[in-house]
C-alpha cells in the first residue's frame, strides 16, 4: 500500500489561510490550533492502529526500524540487525518486554519501567483529551528552540511509581507560534542511568498519513548527553490488522 505524503505547508494554509491567530492564546487555544493541525479529535479517535517504518541513525550506524502501536496499549518497536529482527519494546497489553542488548536476550521489563514506557507509547498525543485522560497543562511562556519562536507548555501527566515513591510525571512541550505546531519537548530522566538526565526530541517533516486524516512527524530527533538518535519514517500506514501473536512474549 502506497502511502502519499503530502507537504505540511498545505495543512497550514487550510488550517490558517482565512484567519489570524491572536497574538495573545491561552494554553486551550494553543492546544486546540495544535490539534486541528494534525487532524483533529475525530480522526484521532478513529485510528485503531498504525504502522511505521523508516532509519533510525545513531553513532555512525543505521538501522531499518519498523514500530507498531495498537490502541489501548499494545506496542511493538523493533530494528533490523543483519537480516535478524530484534525487537526492542514489545507490549501485549500487560507483559512489557524486548531484548537485551548486552546479553542479546529477550527479557521482561520491571513493572516501573514498564509503567514508564506504557505512557510513552500512546497511539495519540497527550494533548488530544488530555483532560478526560486525567492531565494538566500550563502556559509556561515563551522559548526559543532552534532559532523558532515558541509557546511552552507545561504538561503533567498522572504519577509514576519510582523506587516505590510517587513522582510528578511532567515534561515540557513547544509550539511554533507562527504555525501552531508541536516543534518540540523535553522531559527530565526520572530513574535509574538517566535519571536527572535531560532529554530533548525534536519533530519536523509533518506530512499526512492518508486513508486518515491525521498529520506525524516524519523526522524526529532525540537528543541527550548520551548522544543523538535520529528517526526518518518513509512508510506509515494506518488501521491495518495486527495479530496478536506479534506482541507475544518469547522468553522464558
Amino acid at each position: 500500500m502506497k502511502i502519499v505524503l503530502k507537504t505540511f505547508a498545505l495543512v497550514i494554509g487550510l488550517v490558517f489561510g482565512q484567519q489570524a491567530l491572536a497574538t495573545a492564546q491561552s494554553v486551550d487555544e494553543i492546544i486546540k490550533n495544535y490539534v486541528d493541525i494534525i487532524g483533529g479529535e475525530a480522526n484521532w479517535a478513529a485510528l485503531k492502529s498504525i504502522s511505521s517504518q523508516g532509519k533510525i541513525k545513531q553513532a555512525g550506524m543505521e538501522f531499518d526500524v519498523i514500530s507498531i502501536v495498537v490502541r489501548p496499549n499494545k506496542f511493538k518497536t523493533s530494528i533490523n540487525l543483519q537480516g535478524r529482527e530484534i525487537p526492542l519494546q514489545v507490549s501485549d497489553g500487560n507483559i512489557v518486554w524486548g531484548s537485551n542488548m548486552m546479553t542479546g536476550k529477550v527479557e521482561k521489563m520491571e513493572a516501573e519501567d514498564a509503567q514508564i514506557l506504557k505512557q510513552e507509547m500512546e497511539l495519540e498525543s497527550p494533548f488530544i483529551n488530555y483532560k478526560a485522560k486525567g492531565y494538566k497543562v500550563s502556559l509556561e511562556g515563551s522559548e526559543m528552540i532552534e532559532g523558532v519562536d515558541c509557546h511552552k507548555v507545561k504538561l503533567i501527566k498522572k504519577p509514576l511509581i519510582i523506587d516505590g515513591v510517587e513522582v510528578e510525571n511532567d515534561s515540557y512541550h513547544f509550539f511554533d507560534k507562527d504555525s501552531g505546531v508541536l516543534i518540540a519537548s523535553r522531559s527530565e530522566g526520572k530513574k535509574g542511568q538517566a535519571k536527572g538526565m535531560m532529554t530533548t526530541t525534536l519533530m519536523s517533516d509533518y506530512a499526512e498519513v492518508e486513508g486518515a486524516g491525521i498529520y506525524m512527524p516524519m523526522s524526529t530527533t532525540i537528543q541527550n548527553a548520551g548522544g543523538n538518535v535520529a528517526v526518518e519514517l518513509t512508510v506509515v500506514i494506518p488501521n491495518i490488522d495486527i495479530a496478536d501473536e506479534i506482541f507475544a512474549y518469547t522468553g522464558e
